[in-house]
C-alpha cells in the first residue's frame, strides 16, 4: 500500500476514534431508556450540590452573577423553578476549576 493510499485509511480511522465515546454515551443512554431508566438531563440547585457536595446557597450565588461567570449558558427557568443542564453544569464546573489552578500557579 502506498502512502497516499494510507493517509485517507488514517483519517478516517482517527475521525472513527474521535466517535467512540459520542457513541458509549449515546449507547448508554439507550440501553437505560430501553430498561425503564430515566437519564436526568436537567436538576435542580438541590440535586446538583448533593451531587458535588456544594451547598445550594453556592450554586444560588454563582446563579445570581450568571451573566458575568458564563453559568447562564446552564440554566433553565420556567415560571419560578430554576432548572439545570446537567452536561453544561459538568462543563461548566470542570472550565471553572481550570481557571482558578491557572489563577493559583
Amino acid at each position: 500500500m502506498k502512502t497516499q493510499d494510507f493517509l485517507p485509511f488514517l483519517e478516517k480511522l482517527f475521525r472513527a476514534a474521535e466517535m467512540l465515546p459520542r457513541l458509549d454515551e449515546i449507547e448508554r443512554r439507550l440501553n437505560s431508556l430501553e430498561q425503564g431508566k430515566n437519564l436526568k438531563l436537567f436538576s435542580t440547585e438541590k440535586e446538583l450540590a448533593k451531587e458535588y457536595g456544594l451547598n445550594e446557597r453556592t450554586i444560588r450565588g454563582w446563579r445570581s452573577r450568571a451573566s458575568v461567570n458564563g453559568l447562564q449558558s446552564c440554566i433553565l427557568r420556567r415560571g419560578r423553578k430554576v432548572l439545570y443542564d446537567r452536561a453544561r453544569f459538568r462543563q461548566w464546573v470542570e472550565q471553572a476549576r481550570g481557571q482558578l489552578r491557572e489563577t493559583n500557579l
